[in-house]
């Protein structure tokens, strides 16, 4: 489509409809107890902020476009900054950063579920932030847990990302 053809479109309001894109994240923790058995200790579904460059990623990755890349990754920190559209990485100063498996992709009409698992041994610090990435290690999404989970060896957690259009 040329400028001109872009600039028609947008004079009579045709083309200006757009489809929300909206992100979730859904946190589930397990505590050992003393005789080996795990209790749930938190279940929380929050909405979490998409940044302005994991909207471009997500947009190019579907138009082919270079630059974009499909969700890849889903991290956790320590960073309690407010979480900001121009935010592109996690900022605290303990992050681990996981590969989403094949098997943790999950479509269900009208949204798209991506998931790892936290074992005992890994991310053992206070979680604010938790955040999504693109293959390209793009921000796509970052938010600050208003409750902060104490990780510690004896707790595991999932941590999974619903994107709903």
């Amino acid at each position: 489509m040329i400028m001109s053809e872009i600039n028609w479109l947008s004079s009579k309001n045709i083309g200006n409809d757009s489809i929300g894109l909206h992100g979730a994240y859904h946190i589930k923790v397990w505590e050992k107890t003393p005789i080996g058995t795990e209790i749930l200790v938190r279940d929380d579904v929050k909405k979490n902020l998409l940044v302005t460059v994991g909207k471009d990623t997500i947009l190019k990755y579907l138009g082919e476009v270079t630059g974009g890349a499909k969700i890849e990754k889903i991290g956790v920190g320590n960073g309690t900054d407010v979480a900001d559209v121009g935010d592109t990485g996690l900022v605290g100063g303990s992050t681990l950063i996981k590969v989403i498996s094949s098997v943790s992709r999950v479509y269900v009409r009208p949204t798209l579920f991506v998931s790892v698992e936290f074992g005992y041994s890994e991310a053992n610090f206070t979680w604010n932030e938790l955040a999504l990435f693109d293959g390209n290690d793009v921000l796509i999404a970052r938010q600050i847990d208003g409750s902060p989970l104490g990780k510690t060896s004896s707790k595991r957690a999932i941590v999974e990302w619903q994107l709903t259009i």
